[in-house]
């Protein structure tokens, strides 16, 4: 005759988990992009080590950049343009500055033409926008040495220094004298910087004391059961 005797387990270990943890900040707006020459100072967070242990640091830098054609009128009447083009680099860096070494710098750069274009300037130092041209979405990763991990560690910020460079364009179309044709770049994005990081393992769930309960009379059926058999086959070998 067979015997089988349950067993339950009262605690089963959980194993630890790979999560993300994301920090971000946003420079310029869609409706007021910084222009050329512009700087910002950016702040995320650093990363919570009660959270678990890192495990990569990857920085990304996302641009939307914009280039517009202009005119500037420096005469006393209103005064007619054609061909008014601007092709202008927008290069915008972000560097972790020195509270968090070593340096870690991301760029993105695009060049846009705008243009050409015609009009008319009206009088006076005035400026016209004779072309807009919006650039293609830019975009730069850095990843993180392990050895700098616990630069990215803590309770407070990490600064991040950005930068949209004022480099030289050009600019060009047909008119009479008094007018000048220029133009400008403009920028805005993002920066984020995500945590790849193992969660602690949670600690054994304990059972309830009805589960505890149910598993003694387990055992102790168990154990009745066994007793039993053992009479049964001592008393078919005196036999």
């Amino acid at each position: 005759m067979g015997f089988v005797c349950a067993l339950i387990a009262f605690a089963s270990p959980v194993h630890a988990a790979i999560q993300t943890e994301t920090e971000s900040a946003s420079y310029g707006t869609p409706a007021s992009p910084l222009p050329l020459g512009s700087s910002a100072t950016l702040s995320v967070g650093a990363f919570d080590t009660s959270l678990g242990t890192l495990d990569s640091v990857t920085i990304t830098m996302t641009s939307f950049d914009t280039v517009t054609s202009d005119v500037f009128n420096y005469a006393m009447g209103n005064l007619s343009y054609s061909d008014a083009t601007a092709t202008v680099p927008v290069t915008v860096t972000a560097t972790v500055p020195v509270n968090v070494t070593p340096l870690i710098g991301l760029t993105t750069s695009a060049t846009g033409a705008a243009g050409p274009a015609s009009g008319t300037v009206s009088a006076g130092a005035c400026l016209t926008v004779a072309s807009t041209s919006f650039l293609p979405q830019a975009s730069t990763i850095a990843s993180i040495a392990p050895g700098d991990f616990s630069l990215y560690e803590g309770a407070g910020d990490i600064s991040i220094n950005l930068t949209v460079a004022n480099l030289a364009g050009t600019y060009s179309g047909t008119s009479g004298s008094g007018l000048f044709f220029g133009g400008n770049g403009f920028s805005y994005g993002s920066i984020e910087v995500d945590y790849g990081y193992t969660a602690p393992p949670a600690p054994p769930s304990v059972p309830e004391p009805g589960a505890i309960g149910a598993g003694l009379a387990a055992l102790s059926l168990c154990g009745i059961r066994l007793a039993r058999q053992l009479r049964r086959i001592r008393g078919c070998s005196q036999g």
